[in-house]
């Protein structure tokens, strides 16, 4: 019984690396965690250094509010 328990692990992990091939092969490799920190790093710059009363800011603007002056 034990050398058949070890075939079909065998047998499931071969049909797992298989599956695994497929998807690399399919799917576009995503950028490397490095990149993907220093773009996050960028666009908070970005969102930082952006005045709010520009027209483009991703912050709300400040219109009406009693503590605005």
């Amino acid at each position: 019984m034990n050398a058949f328990a070890v075939f079909m692990v065998n047998e499931y992990l071969d049909e797992l690396r298989d599956e695994a091939a497929r998807h690399r092969a399919t799917h576009p490799s995503r950028p490397s965690t490095a990149r993907r920190i220093a773009a996050a790093a960028s666009r908070m710059r970005g969102v930082f250094s952006t005045s709010v009363d520009e027209p483009a800011a991703v912050l709300p603007k400040l219109d009406g509010y009693p503590y605005r002056g």
